[in-house]
């Protein structure tokens, strides 16, 4: 499975810092996705019998070690093809700064998706505009979205190198099928549609960026398995001993960039 066979690498990183995102076919197979929607169907529905019963509509949030302590989800962290493209746009010296994935029930009819908006939190508020570019994301659909209405991503394309968003703004909500990929820039303005269908929508968020950011998920479950893990995981999951590594790491804690380069 090759889901650059239609595109070179530099025709999808040209379009993704035009548009603000990129939509990859077919990355993950199959197999792999069954997988990992199976443990996020179970995840849900233990949480459903225990509380999640009194609010149906309410999504599901998990995050981090919650997932990566499963192999399907390590093995998604290390994807070389999403791996190629963080390199590209944000360089090898990288982590994952965020790992979590969003479980959507059917909403209320008169319910709204998520509003338009940027990520990064305070970060931008605070760096102000031109907003600084910190992180590329890519969002996994586990479940159908080629429908409206079933929790669709809407972009606002372009709008990365904007301050403000415009009246005259048109948005689009991208149709998207299991296994497909949104790479995205967190500061381009997007949303979410509603989920007005039947479909329990299922979707893996992660991002890559610099090493020296605090990432904003808990490793510390990942520490149990660190024997079996591999030097590169080490960085993607901020795991070396020392906090100084990330911002300053010697060649010997830079096992991404000897794994790309394969030496």
């Amino acid at each position: 499975m090759n889901p650059f066979e239609h595109h070179s690498l530099s025709k999808i990183v040209e379009r993704y810092k035009r548009d603000g995102f990129y939509i990859i076919k077919k990355c993950v197979n199959g197999t792999d996705l069954k997988i990992m929607s199976d443990y996020l169907t179970n995840k849900w529905q233990a949480y459903f019998q225990k509380e999640g019963y009194k609010k149906p509509h309410t999504k599901l949030e998990l995050h981090g070690d919650t997932l990566l302590i499963s192999p399907a989800f390590r093995k998604l962290a290390l994807n070389d093809h999403l791996l190629k493209l963080a390199t590209l746009l944000q360089g090898d010296d990288i982590q994952i700064n965020y790992f979590g994935a969003q479980i959507n029930p059917k909403q209320k009819p008169e319910k709204n998706g998520m509003s338009i908006h940027r990520d990064g939190g305070e970060l931008y508020e605070n760096l102000g505009y031109p907003f600084p570019d910190l992180g590329v994301k890519f969002a996994l659909w586990l479940t159908d979205g080629m429908e409206l209405n079933r929790g669709n991503f809407i972009v606002i394309p372009g709008t990365q190198y904007r301050e403000v968003e415009s009246n005259n703004d048109e948005t689009y909500s991208l149709k998207i099928e299991a296994g497909d990929v949104i790479m995205f820039d967190p500061r381009m303005l997007h949303g979410r549609g509603p989920n007005h269908s039947d479909i329990i929508r299922q979707v893996i968020f992660m991002e890559y960026g610099p090493r020296w950011l605090e990432p904003k998920w808990n490793n510390s479950n990942l520490l149990t398995i660190k024997s079996n893990l591999r030097p590169i995981e080490f960085q993607l999951y901020s795991l070396f001993d020392d906090p100084w590594r990330s911002f300053a790491p010697r060649w010997i804690e830079k096992p991404l960039h000897r794994h790309l380069n394969k030496d």
